[in-house]
């Protein structure tokens, strides 16, 4: 299954952030297919590159189709 994770920011070692990467690593050792956007990346960002988690801060550039996203924040929805 191709699924997008959004979370508002991905800055810090903090509530949503780590949730969403520990979300997108479950995910991803099931076998599914995982992005994760979010306009402002930081800090916490790195984890997603070593476990080949695609990160993207532009969704315009985002060609893919999901087959469901799970989306924090109403500014991202």
């Amino acid at each position: 299954m191709k699924i997008l994770l959004t979370n508002h920011q991905l800055r810090h070692y903090a509530g949503t952030e780590v949730f969403t990467y520990t979300l997108a690593k479950a995910l991803k050792e099931r076998s599914h297919e995982v992005w994760v956007y979010s306009a402002y990346i930081g800090n916490i960002g790195h984890l997603f590159d070593r476990i080949n988690i695609p990160l993207i801060s532009d969704l315009q550039k985002l060609k893919e189709k999901f087959d469901i996203a799970h989306v924090h924040h109403n500014i991202n929805a």
